[in-house]
């Protein structure tokens, strides 16, 4: 089982991680390495809580880290979707670009 590596998707906190998971992982599979695919939760203030996520990663031998969701804002989506994204747009027009 060497060559697997486990990933999940998660909203919650990066307290949440070690008692709600990465615990009773551990005990399961203690050889297989395991990553959050799609990571954000937009209800806690970001920059602490990376901070944290990021330290459970260097100290746990078997939590790889995080892929973060989603970089960009995805405006097309709306409504709550809007929620996501690392960074916006914002309201200034940096180039018009004509492709026709």
């Amino acid at each position: 089982l060497a060559r697997f590596t486990h990933s999940f998707n998660t909203a919650n906190p990066a307290t949440d991680l070690k008692p709600q998971f990465l615990d009773t992982y551990s005990e399961t599979f203690p050889s297989i390495p395991v990553y959050i695919g799609e990571y954000h939760n937009v209800i806690v203030d970001q920059s602490p809580d990376l901070e944290t996520i990021m330290k459970i990663a260097e100290v746990h031998p078997l939590f790889l880290g995080i892929s973060y969701f989603e970089f960009q804002q995805a405006y097309w989506k709306g409504g709550s979707e809007e929620d996501f994204g690392m960074f916006g747009f914002g309201g200034k027009v940096l180039a018009n670009m004509s492709y026709f």
